[in-house]
């Protein structure tokens, strides 16, 4: 295991250390949980959709097929 030496402000400091003590954890142990989630974590929209690949096909092949009839720019002649 290594050791990590942070600057940290002293108010952002004492909001861990109250989390820390709400959790009946340590410092360290609290970093750790809190560096396994941001780990797993993914894009919140996209994870909503994780289950609908059907879905998703429909929506991006409705979205090509407006994208190729409609008129996006008009020329001011």
């Amino acid at each position: 295991m290594q050791t990590l030496e942070l600057p940290i402000d002293i108010t952002l400091l004492q909001k861990a250390r109250q989390a820390a003590i709400a959790r009946q954890a340590t410092l360290e142990t609290l970093m750790v949980e809190l560096i396994e989630r941001l780990a797993q974590q993914t894009d919140p929209i996209i994870g909503l959709f994780a289950d609908e690949a059907d879905l998703i096909d429909t929506i991006l092949e409705d979205v090509m097929q407006t994208r190729q009839n409609a008129v996006l720019r008009t020329s001011h002649a």
